[in-house]
């Protein structure tokens, strides 16, 4: 796996191979669907890990977030398997939260939205 060290950048290629090797090691292949989904969440990595200067929009002084992923389907399709995998790969601080327990929070105000 790769050492969640702050400032470097992943590469989507190394992460699939990663997700792919994690896979492997739980004793399972990827479905197509599954792939398609770990492709999406590398090259959100990616786009993660280039830092601020590789997120400036030409010309212009704001920065650009990347697109998010939205993982959805049927219960017992590996959604959560895949999103720990890749949320392990992912170097620095981050937190992982499933989707109903940020709107139970979100409803309860124990969510502190930011701007960045």
């Amino acid at each position: 796996m790769f050492p969640a060290s702050a400032g470097r950048r992943l590469d989507a290629s190394a992460l699939m191979a990663e997700i792919i090797a994690d896979a492997d090691a739980s004793g399972f292949v990827l479905e197509p669907a599954q792939a398609a989904a770990a492709a999406r969440l590398c090259q959100l990595g990616e786009a993660l890990t280039v830092g601020r200067e590789g997120l400036r929009r030409p010309g212009l002084l704001r920065w650009r977030t990347p697109r998010s992923v939205y993982l959805h389907g049927p219960v017992g399709r590996g959604k959560s398997w895949l999103m720990d995998s890749f949320y392990r790969q992912l170097p620095g601080r981050k937190r992982r939260i499933h989707f109903h327990d940020f709107f139970r929070q979100l409803h309860r105000g124990d969510v502190e939205l930011s701007t960045g």
